[in-house]
């Protein structure tokens, strides 16, 4: 499995807690267009916004009552806001709770180069203590680089993959691009950073909505994607 139970439990979880922040209002989920400059109904959520993740994925809790349909259209995503109004990021907060759980660990993180099943190991890089800064834009970039580090085996290196500091995998991700490597070789890395599994805000189904209709909201989900 690319990333673990525990890493898209946290990452997800992580995004659910932004929703809490502030003090304004309600948190909200909006179904828009693509570019969410068209908001068609607003859902608002309870202040306990999402409930604990299972499996990567978190159930809103949703007050008693309907929503009344603002524009005439097709919403066929959704986003979110805290109780501020604040649109969330939610893939820089699922990297940075990702991040964090490559931090635990009585020893120092390691990223290994591998091919696509990591069934080939061609290397593996020592990450600092605290292996990662602050994640922008879904990106979390790796601390005191460049690193070097000695090819162990020869072939073509697809994937990366993570470890904390007590040797357990929280996922793998794929290269850039697949790299040729020679064993024995010493590389260096300038560049090594983790990326956020995207959150589809892509509805499952379009609603087709109309202006001033009443809308009942029965459950709304978010996933992590475990790749």
């Amino acid at each position: 499995m690319p990333y673990s139970t525990a890493a898209i439990n946290a990452a997800i979880n992580a995004v659910g807690a932004l929703l809490d922040v502030g003090s304004a209002g309600s948190p909200t989920a909006e179904f828009t267009n693509q570019d969410g400059s068209i908001v068609y109904l607003s859902q608002p959520l309870e202040n306990d916004a999402f409930g604990a993740a299972v499996g990567g994925q978190i159930t809103a809790n949703i007050p008693a009552g309907s929503i009344t349909g603002l524009v005439d259209g097709s919403a066929g995503y959704i986003r979110f806001k805290n109780r501020d109004g604040v649109v969330v990021d939610a893939e820089t907060a699922a990297a940075d709770a990702v991040t964090a759980l490559i931090a635990v660990g009585a020893g120092n993180p390691t990223v290994e180069i591998t091919n696509s099943d990591a069934s080939i190991v061609f290397g593996s890089i020592n990450l600092d203590a605290t292996p990662f800064g602050a994640a922008v834009s879904g990106v979390a970039t790796a601390n005191s680089l460049p690193k070097t580090w000695a090819a162990t085996a020869t072939g073509t290196a697809t994937h990366k993959r993570w470890k904390d500091g007590d040797g357990f995998v929280v996922g793998t991700e794929a290269l850039a691009s697949p790299a040729t490597i020679e064993s024995g070789r010493a590389y260096t890395s300038n560049s090594i950073t983790f990326s956020s599994p995207g959150i589809n805000s892509l509805l499952t189904n379009a609603i087709s909505v109309t202006t001033g209709n009443s809308y009942t909201t029965n459950s709304i989900t978010q996933t992590q994607p475990a790749s």
